[in-house]
Formats: structure tokens, sequence, C-alpha cells
């Protein structure tokens, strides 16, 4: 007899596009950290040449 053919009601994830990990969970633009800091910080560091 023929194996059951996978239930199209539960799809096998593509590997192009992984499903992200909740281990790792991804940085919340609300809530700056080290890898994903404020947009402020970029306006309140200005360089001496920016001001001419």
């Amino acid at each position: 007899s023929l194996l059951p053919a996978p239930d199209s009601r539960f799809p096998i994830p593509d590997s192009r596009f992984p499903i992200p990990d909740s281990r790792f969970p991804i940085p919340d633009s609300r809530f700056p950290t080290p890898l994903n800091p404020l947009p402020m910080t970029k306006r309140t560091v200005k360089l001496p040449n920016v001001s001419k």
C-alpha cells in the first residue's frame, strides 16, 4: 500500500522562508536593544561638519 500523502492542511514549512525561532526573538523596534538602538540616537550624535 502507498504511504499516505502529506496533509495539505499542515503544509511543510518552506526552507527558503524559515519561520523565526522563538528562542531568538526579533528585536522589537519599540524597545531599544544594543542591536536595535532608538532612531533618536542617530539624531543626537552630530558630527562637527554637519552643523555648518
